[in-house]
């Protein structure tokens, strides 16, 4: 169910109409169309998807992804760990 064009308040500068972005609720999505949707910069939230119009928006998001198969946390991300819990 698409939502349309959103502005919003930027999370990173606090600009009140620096974030834009293209969103859409989704029920059910299969592993290859989620993928598909992420290899082309969406992101998710729960239900809903959501684009983020990178021309308009102040803070620029860059998607950082992580092997989870060969990650191990260093020393000091295992102390922050213990400490949070």
């Amino acid at each position: 169910q698409p939502l349309g064009d959103h502005e919003s308040k930027c999370g990173y500068c606090s600009s009140p109409d620096g974030f834009s972005t293209f969103g859409a609720l989704t029920r059910r999505l299969t592993c290859t169309d989620y993928q598909a949707l992420i290899d082309h910069n969406w992101r998710r939230s729960g239900t809903y998807m959501y684009r983020p119009n990178q021309d308009a928006t102040c803070c620029p998001l860059l998607t950082i992804r992580l092997d989870v198969e060969v990650f191990r946390a260093s020393k000091q991300q295992n102390q922050l760990l213990r400490r949070m819990q």
